[in-house]
């Protein structure tokens, strides 16, 4: 026998005591359509396993947090957990359009694990998806003084994670002191200090959340690599825009999530853990990086002993006609670098863009240095070494 419809109002995720202030008996919800995913907090499953939100053809997964069960929408096309709601110019080159955005391909090799795991490509969206459907669902339960930090704060507000960041998928929330953290299962709990954390309520999930700055500073002890802090400061500051000075579509963000100054300001509030290392990358911040590939490549080149190629260029031809915008480039020597992500091979329209492009640029003199993932994450070397080739030879 199926079990009885709930009130609408309850939602995907809601708390027993509202479920019970709503009518409902304890013994409805311990029904098969319904799970636990944190004590006091029960979850609709529809068909299969899947959450009613997420129930749409898209696959079912299972947590190791106390097994709970979690749908994900898989992303073929893409391995890193970079900003979720993107826009496309048309030119293809793809900008920020939303505070949750999209993704491209991370900086590691992800191999498929033993039979009844998801393949490599799509686990940084599945662990990411989960973190978010457990986020919603532990707001059903959280405290007033409670907020959501770290890895999870960076998963609501759309920031580039490299996925053994979020292999752990716990919630992260803190507290601000002098009040106690949670002891909930599954819960990566923490206390904060009032003077060095702020807090927001994310504008479209509602969730009360560190603000991006704050979220930045406090994965300073997560991120193993300082590129990585790099990245997710990158995608803080970054500035919306589209390419070749045309108008972003109604609707779309304007602003940056934060400004260089709003990171320096967190950095200078006070001692805390990771401060050596906010401190070190913090000159490193650009406003014009899409992604966290575009990061790395910058830092690979700079790095690499070659000067700072300019992100995010524009390229006009002589009759002062947008024909592109490029990920970096050294305008004097029409040298462009471009990081190919996996929708580039995967998207037949994609590939017939990139090719419109590369003619188009290569009609006006400009050289196109092609970077993949195994280039830039694989054999670093090798991507400033050809740099510094096509450097020398338009130089010479």
């Amino acid at each position: 026998m199926r079990p009885r419809p709930l009130p609408p109002r309850l939602g995907e995720s809601f708390s027993v005591a509202d479920a019970t202030a709503s009518g409902v008996t304890a013994g409805r919800m311990r029904a098969s359509d319904l799970e636990i995913p944190f004590r006091g907090v029960r979850r609709r499953i529809t068909g299969e396993g899947r959450t009613d939100s997420e129930n749409d053809g898209r696959s079912t997964n299972t947590s190791p947090n106390g097994g709970r069960s979690v749908a994900v929408s898989p992303n073929p096309g893409g391995a890193d957990t970079t900003r979720p709601n993107t826009a496309t110019s048309g030119t293809g080159r793809t900008t920020a359009a939303g505070s949750i955005a999209g993704g491209s391909d991370t900086g590691g090799s992800h191999r498929s694990g033993s039979a009844g795991r998801p393949p490599a490509s799509t686990a940084p969206r599945i662990a990411e998806a989960r973190i978010l459907a457990d986020a919603r669902a532990y707001a059903q339960c959280m405290t007033e003084h409670e907020f959501f930090s770290h890895v999870t704060a960076a998963i609501i507000w759309g920031l580039p994670l490299p996925y053994a960041a979020i292999r752990d998928t716990r919630v992260h929330v803190s507290v601000m002191a002098p009040h106690r953290a949670s002891k909930r299962a599954a819960v990566a709990a923490h206390q904060a200090r009032p003077r060095l954390v702020t807090v927001r309520r994310h504008p479209e999930t509602g969730l009360r959340v560190s603000s991006p700055a704050s979220t930045w500073a406090g994965l300073a002890t997560v991120l193993r690599h300082p590129y990585d802090l790099v990245a997710v400061a990158d995608a803080i500051v970054h500035v919306p825009r589209m390419p070749g000075g045309f108008a972003l579509p109604a609707g779309e963000r304007e602003e940056p999530l934060a400004t260089i100054d709003d990171l320096a300001a967190h950095v200078g509030a006070g001692r805390r853990a990771g401060i050596g290392a906010l401190r070190a990358v913090l000159p490193r911040v650009r406003t014009g990086a899409a992604s966290r590939p575009e990061t790395w490549t910058r830092l690979t080149i700079v790095d690499g002993g070659l000067p700072e190629p300019i992100l995010d260029y524009d390229v006009f031809d002589e009759h002062g006609s947008f024909v592109a915008c490029v990920d970096l480039a050294y305008p004097q020597l029409r040298v462009a670098i471009e990081y190919d992500g996996g929708q580039h091979r995967t998207d037949a329209r994609q590939w017939a863009r990139d090719i419109d492009r590369l003619e188009a640029l290569a009609a006006l003199g400009w050289y196109v240095i092609r970077v993949d993932r195994r280039l830039l994450f694989e054999r670093p070397a090798e991507l400033v070494r050809r740099v510094a080739a096509v450097r020398a030879r338009r130089a010479a």
